[in-house]
């Protein structure tokens, strides 16, 4: 435990220990302040320098090229917006026509769908009509051939019960 009590009092001693620099006594505590102050000042220092670059460079910078080269893209703006304009109203001329166009194709159509479906109703009305007349002729062929029928079945029977009367 003596050995502890010894080291403990060592440690202690640490604080008021001085240490000699360029000539100077310094505690350890005042040695690490002097040294954040130094590289404070050092990079305070070095931020100042770049900060004066940059400011330098900024006022070199050419900004009448500047401007004239905005002034360029300005008007290449406006030149590309009248040219977007133009083709703007040429595509609703164009789109207009097409719509015309197919309005009146439309139309065209309409009318010859509905010129076929006349020549349609009217070729039925003929058929129709040739057909009735048809059912007529044939109707009439089937008594005729029906007459014709019971006329040779009464010859027949005529002939069968008296073959001498013929």
């Amino acid at each position: 435990m003596a050995d502890l009590g010894d080291k403990l009092k060592q440690v202690d001693g640490l604080k008021d220990t001085r240490m000699q620099l360029f000539g100077l006594r310094f505690t350890a505590t005042q040695l690490l302040a002097t040294f954040a102050l130094i590289s404070s000042l050092a990079s305070g220092a070095y931020g100042g320098v770049i900060l004066w670059q940059k400011v330098e460079k900024l006022a070199n910078l050419n900004l009448g090229a500047i401007s004239s080269s905005m002034a360029k893209t300005s008007s290449d703006l406006i030149r590309v917006g009248d040219d977007i304009s133009a083709i703007k109203i040429e595509l609703k001329k164009d789109v207009n026509d097409l719509r015309t166009s197919m309005y009146a194709l439309e139309s065209r159509a309409d009318q010859k769908i509905s010129s076929q479906d006349s020549k349609m109703t009217a070729f039925d009305q003929r058929m129709d009509l040739k057909l009735t007349s048809y059912d007529d002729k044939l109707f009439k062929f089937d008594q005729k051939v029906e007459k014709t029928k019971e006329d040779l079945e009464k010859r027949i029977q005529q002939s069968l019960d008296n073959p001498l009367n013929y």
